[in-house]
């Protein structure tokens, strides 16, 4: 991101996996940079989901699918203080136990915090944690998701970050709204991320 921009991006796509299950992603993505604080993902509405919408057995397989989400920043810093989390999120009642996510925070490439692994059913939350890091003028920070859904899953079954929903999870294209302060956070520019999307497995 050019210094002095910012960004407020609803998404939402459907996902087919090789085994024929379909999956609904979807979320809000924010960020901002004024050059010495950088921000991602912080505004109310900001998070991800995962949903099951259904295959060819009804039911789930057992399925993982990895999202990852980056942000590039140009900055006027060159070293400063990391803060990952703090996380909150949770699993429908309806998924099967033993469903799970995990969560890493990327700086440069490089993981900087690991969240997890939690698994259903309930829901978790884990506090900040800090770490320094040294930049060149382009921070890239991301995170690493990882939804995983137990066989017998039902279609409607989700796993989140953030509040649980309040609204009906949309058809591809429309926004979801929820709530979620998550992720990399960032000072003497202070940050915190959640992400784009990536790859499917």
């Amino acid at each position: 991101m050019a210094i002095g921009s910012d960004i407020h991006e609803p998404f939402s796509f459907t996902a087919a996996l090789a085994d024929g299950d379909e999956f609904l992603i979807g979320g809000l993505l924010t960020a901002s940079d004024s050059g010495t604080r950088i921000l991602a993902d912080v505004a109310t509405g900001s998070g991800i989901f995962v949903e099951y919408l259904g295959g060819p057995g009804g039911v789930s397989q057992p399925d993982t699918l990895n999202i990852d989400r980056t942000f590039a920043f140009n900055v006027s810093f060159t070293s400063g203080t990391y803060f990952s989390g703090p996380i909150f999120g949770g699993f429908s009642t309806n998924i099967s136990p033993g469903s799970w996510t995990t969560s890493d925070g990327t700086n440069n490439g490089k993981t900087e915090s690991h969240f997890g692994p939690y698994t259903a059913p309930g829901l978790f939350n884990a506090s900040a944690v800090n770490y320094q890091a040294t930049d060149t003028g382009v921070v890239t920070l991301g995170i690493a998701d990882v939804f995983s859904f137990a066989a017998g899953s039902p279609a409607g079954s989700y796993i989140y970050y953030g509040p649980p929903p309040t609204s009906t999870i949309p058809e591809p294209g429309t926004a979801w709204l929820m709530a979620i302060p998550l992720a990399l956070t960032f000072a003497p520019a202070r940050w915190r991320t959640r992400k784009p999307f990536a790859s499917l497995s």
